[in-house]
C-alpha cells in the first residue's frame, strides 16, 4: 500500500511541499507489477547512488532529478512526461482507460469508483459496468473500449 501524505506545488519556477488537495492522507493498493517496477527502479537509483559514494535517505523523493533523492522532481515535468506517453500509445482518456482495465481484470466496481480521480461513487459503477458488458447494442464487443 502507498500512502501520499503530501503534494508538490509549483508555481513561478518555484516549489514547495504542501498538504494533498483534500488535505487528507490518500492510501493506494499497488498491483504487484507496479510494486516490482518500482523496487527495480529504487535498486538502480541505489546502485547509481552508491558509485558516486552516496546514500540514498529513506525520507528521499522517489522521482528526484538530484542523486542524493533530497529535491523533488517538478510537477510539471512529470505531467508533461505522462502526457507524451499517453500520446504514444494512443489513449484518448486515460482515467476511462485504467478504470476499463481495471474492471475487465477483475476489481470490484465500487473499488474501481472510489480511486483518485473518480468524481462520483454513485455514477461511476453503473457507468462501469455499462462499458464492460460483453455486449453492446446486442452485439459482443471486442478490442478496447472506445468512450
Amino acid at each position: 500500500m502507498l500512502v501520499i501524505q503530501a503534494r508538490i506545488a509549483q508555481a513561478n519556477g518555484q516549489m514547495w511541499e504542501t498538504d494533498t488537495k483534500l488535505c487528507q492522507r490518500r492510501h493506494v493498493t499497488l498491483d504487484p507489477v507496479t510494486i516490482a517496477v518500482l523496487t527495480n527502479y529504487h535498486q538502480q537509483r541505489q546502485q547509481r547512488a552508491a558509485a558516486v559514494d552516496v546514500t540514498l535517505p529513506a525520507d528521499g523523493y522517489v522521482f528526484s532529478l538530484r542523486i542524493d533523492g533530497r529535491t523533488p522532481g517538478s510537477p510539471q515535468a512529470l505531467t508533461c512526461q505522462y502526457h507524451r506517453m499517453v500520446l504514444r500509445l494512443g489513449i484518448h482518456k486515460p482515467r476511462h482507460y485504467s478504470a476499463t482495465e481495471l474492471i475487465r481484470a477483475g476489481v470490484d466496481i465500487r473499488t474501481v469508483a472510489g480511486q483518485p480521480g473518480s468524481r462520483c461513487g454513485g455514477e461511476s459503477p453503473r457507468r462501469a459496468k455499462r462499458l464492460v458488458s460483453p455486449h453492446r447494442n446486442g452485439h459482443p464487443v471486442g478490442g478496447p473500449l472506445q468512450t
